[in-house]
This record gives C-alpha cells, sequence and structure tokens, in this order.
C-alpha cells in the first residue's frame, strides 16, 4: 500500500469517526485504481494523493477504467471518497493558516464556509452527474433538473428537488435516481428528496404542472416552500430550472400592487417558526447546532429575500444585497452576518471533527472532549486559566443572542409589512360594523374565517391581533356582531372552525379570546367569548403538543396566560386544568405544567382576600408569574425592594415599592400555606415582614413629615406603636391592623406631628387593603394617645374597659425603645391588669359566658371558627385570662404555653391540648381565608380544597370535607372542656 495512503489515513484519524466510511470506500477499491490507472499509463492524470483541480474531468477517466456497471460505480466511489477527504483536509489547512494570518477572524470564517460550500458543490455535482451518466443514457432520459435546496455546505446529507417535464420517460430515470441514490448513500453523502415526498406522485422527481396544481390548492408548508426559494442547480436543465423559478418560486416573493396571498402564507407559516424559535430556551447544559440560532438567522434571511425580492440563494449573498435595499437596517443585517458566519462555521466544524448530530448535550464526556477539536480549528488557544473551548463556548452563546436580539428586530418590520399586504388589511373597514348582512359573504364573522383558510396551519397573526386591539375596536366588535346575526346551528359550526384554526397557534388565539374578555361586559363579547373559549378548550384537548406548546407559551407570556386564565368562569379553569394532564419527558415542559397548575388554583380560589395581593403583584410584575412553585426566588425579589428603597428619590417611589414589597411577601407566605406549610414556619414569616412593612413605612413618612415642615420630628425616644389582635399574636392573614399610639409627653405640637406621620401610614395600610383600627382614637379624638390619657383613662374604669385591657394586655411593642416598653409595663399593664388581675379574670369570664349565651342559639350546621364555644375566641379569651393571672407578657402563642406548662406542671396537659386546638382552628381558618372568603363563618360546601390542604383524604367513608368538619366538632369539644377547667383554676 502506498505511503501516501497511510499519511491520508492518519490525517484522516483527526477527523470524526463518520469520516471511516470514506475509507472504507478506498480501502476496499483503492488496488484496483492503482492498477487500472497504471495499465493505462494514466496514473499521472489522476490525483489520488492530492485535491484535484478539475475532479468531473478525473472523474470521466475513472469511469473509462472498466465496461462493467457495478465495477465502474465502485472505482468512482474509491475515486470520490478520495478527493472528498483531501477536499476538507486542504480546506481546514487553509483555514488553520488564515486564523494565524492576522485578519479579522470573522473574514476568515466566512471565506472558508463558502470555499466550502463550492467545493462540496462541484465535486458531489461532478460525481452525481457521472453516474447518471452510468445508469441512463442521455437520449432515454426526460428533460429535468436537479437541485440542491439545502445548505451547500452540509455533508451529512444533501437535500434535493428533483423537477422533470412530466410522467414521459419519468419510470426509467426514477429507476436511474434510486441507484444513484444507493451508490451515493455507500460512497458520498445520502440524497433527501425533501420535496418529492410531498409534491408528484411518490416518485423522486415531478413536474411543474404537478407542483402548479398542488401549490394552486394547498401546500402552505412553510420549510418546502423555504426549500423551493433556496433552490440552486446542481446538474440538469438550466431551461427548466429557470422556468421553476418563474412559475413556482417567485410566486412567493412580494408582488408590488398584485394578489399576494402566497407570500403572506409563506410569511405566516415562517414567522410562526421563527417566533417559536426566538420563544425557545436553549437547553441547560447543551446546545443545539441549528434551533439556538441558525434556523433563527436563515429563516429571517429567506423572509427578507421575498420581501426585496432577492433572486439569491446563498445567505450572505442576500444579506448583501439586503445592506443595499434596505440601507436603514444596515446595522442589523451586519450583526446577523456577524451571528450567521460564527454559528455556521462552529457548526460545521463539529460536524467535521465530531459527529454529524445537530445536538449536543454531554453526559458520559465533558465539553472539552467535544469542543477543543473544534475551538482549535477556529484559531482559539489556552488563556492562562481559560481554555480555548471555553472561549469559543462564550462566543457561540454571544453569537445566539446578537442572532435572537436582531432577528427580533426585523420582526417587527416584517409585521408591519405583513400588515399593509394582507388580504385582510382594511378588512375592517369592508364590513358594516352592526346591523344584519345581506349575504354571508358580507358577514365579517363568516368572511374573516373563510378567507383564514387559504393560510390553514399557519401561526403568524400578529398583524390582525395588532388590529383588532385597537383603540376603536372596530375590526374586534365586528367579528362578534357577525356571529350575533347568525342563525344558532351555522353560529356553532363557525365557533367550532374557529377554535379548530386556534389550535394551530395556542398564543394567536388565546390572544384573540383576551381582546374579547377586555369587553366581556358587554353581553354579546361574553357569549362570544365563552363559546369560542369552550370550543378551543375542547380542541386544544385533542392537540398533541399542546403540553409543550402551553408550557411555552407560559414561560414567555405568562402575563397572557394569566389574563386568560382569570376571564375564565370554574368550568373553564377545570378544563383547562385537564389540557395539563399527560405524560411528557421533557423536564421543562413538566415544571411548566406544574406552574401552570398553580396558576389554575389561584384562580379557582374563591377568596378575593388572597387574589388581591395575587393580581396586585403579577399586573406590575407579570414575570414572577413563573416563581410560584419557588417561593424562595420570590422572598430574593423581596428583600431586593426593600433594599432600593434608600436609592430612591422621592416619598411616592418610596412608599410604592414598599407597599409592593409588602403585596408580594403577603403573596409568597400565602403560597407556602396552600402548600402545606407549618404555623411555625409561616407565622414567623408573616410577622417578620409585616413587623419590617410598619417600621420602614413610618421611617418614611416621618421622613416625609419633616420634608413639608422643614425640620426634624424628634420624639426622643417618647413615642411607640404597639400592635394587638392576630398581629400582636404574632398570626398571619388578620384582614385588619388593631394598632395604638403612644406618646410619653405633654407636647400638643408633637402629637400633632406624630398624627400627621400616623395619617400618612393610614392611607398606604388602606392601600394594602388591611384596615387599621385605632381603638384609642375613639376615645380621644388622636391617632396618638397620650400616655396620661390612658392612665386616667383606665383609673376611671367603666363599662367596655375590660375590652381595653384585653387589648392592652395582648399588646406587642412594633416602634419604639425598651425603655418605653418598660414604662408601659410600669405605669398602664401592672397597676390596671396585673395588680388588678381578679376583677379582669372575673369580667372576661362573665363576658365568655354571656357570649356561649348567645351563640347557643345559633344555627347547629353554622361553622364558626372564632365565636362558637371552644373555639379561636374562647382561647384567646382564656390564654389572656391566664396572662392576667401570672403577670406574663409574651404573645398568645406557642411562647406562652411553654410559659404556662413550666408555671402550672398540672395544668400542662390542658394547656397543650389547647395550643394543638388552637393551631389546628388557625390553620383551618388560615387556609379557608386564602381559598374561600377572609371570613369566620364557613360554608362547608367550599371546604372541599381547605381540606386537600389541611391533609385530609378521600375515604370510602366520608369525603375530606367531612372528615375536616367532623375534626373542626371533635376539637371545639373538646377546647370547651378545657377552658371550662382553666377558667375555674384562673379563678381560684
Amino acid at each position: 500500500m502506498p505511503d501516501p495512503y497511510q499519511r491520508l489515513k492518519e490525517r484522516v484519524s483527526a477527523l470524526g469517526n463518520h469520516h471511516q466510511k470514506y475509507l472504507r470506500s478506498i480501502d476496499a477499491k483503492i488496488q484496483d485504481l492503482v492498477r487500472a490507472l497504471e495499465d493505462r499509463n494514466q496514473l499521472d492524470q489522476v490525483r489520488l494523493w492530492r485535491s484535484a483541480q478539475d475532479p468531473p474531468a478525473e472523474m470521466a477517466l475513472v469511469a473509462e477504467l472498466s465496461k462493467e456497471a457495478e465495477e465502474k460505480a465502485d472505482l468512482l466511489g474509491c475515486y470520490y471518497s478520495l478527493q472528498f477527504l483531501h477536499m476538507n483536509l486542504r480546506l481546514t489547512d487553509v483555514l488553520n493558516l488564515n486564523v494565524t494570518s492576522g485578519r479579522d477572524r470573522l473574514d476568515v470564517y466566512r471565506d472558508f464556509m463558502i470555499q466550502s460550500g463550492l467545493s462540496f458543490r462541484a465535486l458531489t455535482a461532478g460525481y452525481m452527474s457521472r453516474l447518471l451518466d452510468l445508469f441512463i443514457e442521455e437520449e432515454r432520459r426526460p428533460e429535468f433538473v436537479i437541485c440542491g435546496v439545502g445548505s451547500r455546505s452540509d455533508q451529512d446529507d444533501i437535500d434535493v428537488g428533483i423537477v422533470d417535464e412530466g410522467p414521459q420517460k419519468r419510470e426509467e430515470f426514477n429507476r436511474a435516481v434510486g441507484r444513484l441514490r444507493n451508490e451515493m448513500m455507500k460512497h458520498a453523502s445520502s440524497l433527501h428528496f425533501y420535496l418529492s415526498e410531498h409534491v408528484g406522485t411518490k416518485a423522486y422527481s415531478a413536474s411543474l404542472l404537478e407542483y402548479r396544481e398542488l401549490l394552486d390548492r394547498e401546500i402552505h408548508d412553510f420549510i418546502i416552500i423555504t426549500e423551493m426559494l433556496g433552490a440552486a442547480r446542481i446538474i440538469g436543465s438550466r431551461r427548466l430550472f429557470d422556468q421553476f423559478k418563474r412559475e413556482i418560486t417567485w410566486r412567493y416573493h412580494y408582488a408590488p400592487l398584485q394578489d399576494n396571498r402566497f407570500h403572506e402564507a409563506y410569511l405566516r407559516g415562517i414567522l410562526g417558526e421563527i417566533r417559536a424559535l426566538l420563544l425557545r430556551e436553549m437547553e441547560p447544559g447543551g446546545i443545539h447546532l441549528k434551533d439556538d440560532g441558525l434556523r433563527l438567522l436563515k429563516g429571517m434571511i429567506y423572509v427578507q429575500k421575498t420581501i426585496f425580492r432577492i433572486d439569491k440563494v446563498n445567505a450572505w449573498d442576500i444579506l448583501q444585497l439586503l445592506r443595499i435595499k434596505d440601507p436603514a437596517r444596515r446595522e442589523v443585517y451586519d450583526n446577523i452576518d456577524r451571528s450567521l458566519t460564527f454559528l455556521e462555521i462552529f457548526r460545521h466544524l463539529y460536524n467535521l471533527y465530531v459527529v454529524q448530530e445537530e445536538e449536543l448535550s454531554p453526559l458520559d464526556r465533558s465539553f472539552a472532549d467535544y469542543l477543543g477539536p473544534v475551538a482549535r480549528a477556529m484559531g482559539y488557544r489556552d488563556l492562562g486559566a481559560v481554555r480555548a473551548w471555553e472561549q469559543a463556548l462564550v462566543h457561540y452563546h454571544e453569537s445566539v443572542r446578537a442572532a435572537r436580539d436582531n432577528v427580533a428586530i426585523l420582526l417587527k418590520d416584517v409585521t408591519d409589512h405583513l400588515r399593509s399586504v394582507s388580504v385582510f388589511a382594511g378588512f375592517e373597514h369592508r364590513h358594516p360594523p352592526a346591523g344584519r348582512y345581506e349575504t354571508l359573504r358580507r358577514n365579517p364573522a363568516v368572511d374573516f374565517i373563510v378567507s383564514s383558510r387559504f393560510f390553514r396551519g399557519t401561526k403568524f397573526w400578529d398583524d390582525v391581533l395588532e388590529t383588532a386591539a385597537t383603540e376603536d375596536g372596530r375590526l374586534l366588535h365586528g367579528i362578534v356582531n357577525g356571529f350575533a346575526c347568525l342563525a344558532p346551528r351555522l353560529r356553532a359550526r363557525i365557533v367550532r372552525d374557529y377554535a379548530q384554526a386556534g389550535t394551530a397557534s395556542f398564543y394567536t388565539f388565546i390572544s384573540f379570546l383576551v381582546l374579547l374578555a377586555r369587553h366581556r361586559k358587554r353581553t354579546e363579547h361574553r357569549r362570544l367569548f365563552e363559546e369560542l373559549s369552550a370550543a378551543f378548550l375542547e380542541a386544544a384537548q385533542k392537540t398533541e403538543a399542546r403540553l409543550s406548546s402551553l408550557s411555552r407559551l407560559f414561560h414567555h407570556y405568562p402575563q397572557l396566560i394569566n389574563n386568560y386564565l382569570g376571564a375564565l368562569n370554574e368550568s373553564g379553569l377545570n378544563r383547562f386544568e385537564r389540557l395539563l394532564e399527560g405524560e411528557t419527558w421533557e423536564t421543562r415542559v413538566t415544571s411548566a405544567t406544574g406552574k401552570l397548575k398553580k396558576l389554575c388554583h389561584l384562580h379557582l380560589s374563591r377568596s378575593l382576600y388572597f387574589k388581591r395581593y395575587f393580581f396586585r403583584v403579577v399586573q406590575r410584575y407579570p414575570e414572577y408569574l413563573q416563581y410560584l412553585d419557588d417561593t424562595g426566588r420570590l422572598r430574593e425579589i423581596a428583600k431586593g425592594l426593600l433594599g432600593i428603597l434608600d436609592s430612591l428619590d422621592s416619598f411616592e417611589q418610596r412608599r410604592k415599592t414598599l407597599g409592593e414589597y409588602y403585596d408580594l411577601e403577603y403573596l409568597r407566605v400565602g403560597l407556602n400555606t396552600l402548600e402545606g406549610a407549618d404555623l411555625g414556619i409561616t407565622n414567623p414569616e408573616f410577622t417578620e415582614f409585616s413587623d419590617t412593612y410598619l417600621q420602614t413605612l413610618f421611617d418614611i413618612c416621618k421622613q416625609q413629615v419633616e420634608a413639608e415642615l422643614g425640620k426634624e420630628v424628634a420624639t426622643r425616644d417618647l413615642l411607640a406603636f404597639f400592635v394587638a389582635g392576630g398581629h400582636a399574636r404574632e398570626q398571619a392573614y388578620d384582614d385588619d391592623y388593631d394598632i395604638f399610639i403612644l406618646l410619653d409627653s405633654g407636647d400638643e405640637s408633637m402629637r400633632r406631628h406624630c398624627d400627621r406621620i400616623v395619617t400618612l401610614m393610614n392611607a398606604d395600610i388602606i392601600r394594602r387593603g388591611t384596615l387599621p383600627h385605632y381603638r384609642f382614637a375613639d376615645h380621644f379624638g388622636h391617632y396618638v394617645t397620650l400616655m396620661g390619657e390612658m392612665e386616667e383613662l383606665l383609673r376611671r374604669g367603666g363599662e367596655g374597659t375590660f375590652i381595653d385591657k384585653s387589648q392592652i394586655l395582648g399588646s406587642r411593642l412594633v416602634i419604639g425603645s425598651s425603655r418605653f416598653d418598660k414604662e408601659f409595663e410600669d405605669r398602664i399593664i401592672r397597676p390596671h391588669i396585673f395588680e388588678q388581675s381578679a376583677a379582669y379574670i372575673a369580667e372576661m369570664a362573665e363576658e365568655m359566658r354571656s357570649r356561649r349565651r348567645s351563640h347557643a342559639g345559633a344555627d347547629p350546621g353554622s361553622v364558626d371558627m372564632k365565636e362558637s364555644a371552644g373555639g379561636l375566641r374562647d382561647i384567646e379569651m382564656v390564654l389572656l385570662v391566664w396572662k392576667a393571672r401570672h403577670g406574663l407578657r409574651e404573645p398568645i402563642n406557642r411562647k406562652l404555653i411553654r410559659s404556662l406548662c413550666r408555671l402550672r406542671p398540672d395544668l400542662a396537659a390542658d394547656f397543650e391540648a389547647l395550643s394543638g386546638a388552637f393551631d389546628f382552628l388557625k390553620n383551618v381558618r388560615d387556609v379557608y381565608r386564602l381559598t374561600v372568603s377572609a371570613e369566620d363563618t364557613f360554608r362547608p360546601e367550599y371546604l372541599g380544597r381547605a381540606a386537600r390542604i389541611l391533609g385530609f383524604e378521600h375515604r370510602e367513608t366520608a369525603p375530606p370535607e367531612e372528615r375536616l368538619l367532623a375534626a373542626y366538632r371533635e376539637r371545639t369539644a373538646a377546647a370547651a372542656g378545657i377552658i371550662d377547667r382553666l377558667l375555674r383554676n384562673a379563678g381560684e
């Protein structure tokens, strides 16, 4: 075996394993080829060990070395394999030289890709031509042309389309093409007859007439059209190829003042794909060499090719002409050129050096193994700790991002173009806005769906949506009125047609439904929304790609999905949730459907109390919808909002941002509760952010008052804010704030300034939807109560004073100094409550007995978590009694229970049982508030979801809500008995 061949094999070993196919072809016939050439004294006329300057001429010599067709084909395959390997090695040698020459690398890459495409196309064209000559004589062939319809540098396979003059001579010609295909598969790149799969009569070729008949009737697969638009003659008739372009492909180019339906159909198809690719996320830990950026770039380049009527097929040639024809976007085209060049060579070298696949997802090997050879060929070298492949990967991602950004810019331009050339341009003005219609064709609802059938299956309708969303809404209202004028049976059929068309583009149809929902106060708009939505949900249920479509849509347009769900009734929400059922192996789809289910549950909630926080957050920050299952991330965002307060310029900005912090934290803790989080987690977290909110709100309101006065309001630690009620007990989800503010001073000007601070605070608290109650303001006419006034009130006593004492005893300091808190205890709590505990306990006991008597006549089927015997109020009051008995300041929660158990070990079991009952009732109340309503009297029929969240599973004996009610009655009955015992012990 000659030494040059051994050297060739050694060099080929640096390329991907798929090149072994070519070595096997060479191994099988190289000796026969050399011997035949030597026998004819032609060895010096055929270049076996270096690239040939004229491969077709040398192939002609090789074809004459044997008289047997099969032997000729094998020798040609051997020669092709040699030249294919030489070509790739020569081109990479030139690349290695040029990347070190100091030239701009992108220019080097572009030249390399263009030369690779030209060399590969010339080599394969010569090989295909010689094989056809071998398999069929010229006079027995029809007139034909074989067109390349893919990238000319792709070596894994060659996408081709074959046009012939008609069925005459086709049968024998197609047999020859079949033999050509087999030989290419053995010795060269496989032929892929993509067009033949859709056009013609199951043959490899089709005539112009067959193309016309099919395309006139319907064939709006944008992939086929793009391939036809990219057709370049490989071998065959130039006349037929030119005719193919004139009669077939040029119909998809824009023609001013002419019928542009074919152009529009192509744009609606490919723009839908472009947007889907823009929405597509790159796989974490992997890359997809085409879908990340190349399909996007080439798709938009071909869109612009049809708009600007460019008769070129090479992407770089098209870009060069676009710079001239569309100078306003020259910078965008320059950016696209750079991204295209980098991504093309990156993919080509990966296919050359590693493997002919599009997806790169390292598992058992590292990126270094995959990308090391690619990076070195591109001229990258290790820089200290930064390896060459890492640099190349960074530039890959930068190129992808630039591709997406610049294609998005052009997408806006193309949408405007589409709006101007569409058959729907001016559609809203072609129909009367209201009234009956003379014919169905005059009915806009019917006319629109009939006209759109030509574009069936396309996904891009942004131009129409933008027209429908205009302020006058003429198009939208005209369609609604058109439906209103239809007879019931026809209306139902047209509704189904719209819904079925909607399954081709979830984004378009859901956007249309959301537009309708904006006008749902109008009877006909609401009716049409409900009908179309129901039909769409039914049709979507049968759509295989619904999970992936919805997951992408939710990821990129969360507010759109949220608005749609917000317009659905309970039945619609349940049907939408059923769309999310099904198995998927894609992690992202699984994650997105999980988030969507949570979103459905939030919309299914009847609790306006909780929804107001949810809607306030997502209307301001719709991107937070992505974190419904990641409350840790929501907490980080909330901390960030709090952190930027000091950098904001105005009081209004600080007030607004602080309110957003509160709403987001409320939503976060609520989501945790709905996931079944323990009170030991939710109560402290709720208390923390509520306290932070009040403290920060006080600070910024104080700063504002000082700015208004032009001087500092120095309270000198004489002012304190106390909270009472649930907030004081460090419990979540009270729908009001019980607050009292004390000032230990007789300075009326200071009180006026402090009242002004509280006035500003009060306005913002109300905005949060939480009603503030200032109990002592009723007594003294000021938000701020003087310490002396409170002392006098308690000293004077009177009816209802025990209620004031209960507020005070249950209070907790939120703003103020520990010294003030000690002063408050010494002057208010100790002398008026602790030292008079017997009287206070007696009053509380009588109040509890009175309440029980009043509640005894209540409906026995009612469920009042707060006021019933053994309910929350009873438990809170008896614990206040024991706080007074032992002089304790701890909030009514688990801290107090621990103190009481330590002080009265003989009653520890009762206190523990009471604590468990209190936690149970509070948990039920919290979940009910978040799922149904902020009420203390429950409706049993709405307890189902709350019961499931609380862990009450369905059993044969009883559904979850009945089991929850049984547990409630058991707990309150036991608590009532314990309370009676504790009251008797407290009075001893």
